[in-house]
């Protein structure tokens, strides 16, 4: 295969997809990887099966919808370039990329007929949900009532109550 992941990833992707597809389970959990040992692409390649495995499930009309969450732009662009690159060799359907960190904004980039991945700023995303623009707020509405799977990049930053409060607008309130 092009672009392969290591036995260690495959295992630890394959556990993931298991506990995401099964119904009886909550769909949580969290994976701690050491540094330099794939930590973006093995989430990726989950991300890019969730993906198939939900339009495949669903039929033609299916879409999905994932929110990558990170605190820095760094971690947003690497995150972008990965899925980027999985999604090209793996992906078998259009997925919008939409950046919502700096300078970008979620309202020009957001498809609200197809599948998105929306790549997002702690910080942007936490200050147009405590105060957003009313040009903001549908889409706001549209991608907390269709999201499929948050991700938060370096997870222990999720302990911050400003940015825990951006998590759990989307995880209490999805399908």
């Amino acid at each position: 295969p092009k672009y392969p992941l290591h036995n260690f990833q495959k295992y630890i992707k394959d556990r993931s997809l298991a506990l995401l597809l099964n119904p009886e389970k909550t769909g949580r959990q969290m994976i701690h990887m050491p540094t330099g040992s794939g930590k973006t692409k093995t989430a990726m390649e989950i991300v890019s099966d969730v993906i198939r495995s939900k339009i495949a499930l669903g039929g033609f009309e299916s879409t999905a919808t994932i929110i990558w969450m990170a605190h820095n732009t760094e971690l947003c662009e690497q995150a972008v370039a990965t899925f980027t690159n999985t999604w090209e060799i793996r992906g078998d359907v259009s997925v919008n990329i939409v950046k919502f960190y700096e300078t970008f904004n979620l309202n020009e980039q957001w498809e609200p007929e197809g599948s998105n991945i929306v790549f997002a700023g702690f910080s942007k995303m936490t200050n147009a949900i405590k105060s957003p623009k009313v040009d903001l707020i549908p889409v706001l509405q549209q991608l907390r009532e269709n999201v499929d799977m948050v991700i938060v990049d370096e997870a222990h930053f999720s302990m911050a109550k400003e940015w825990n409060k951006s998590i759990e607008y989307f995880m209490f309130n999805s399908k």
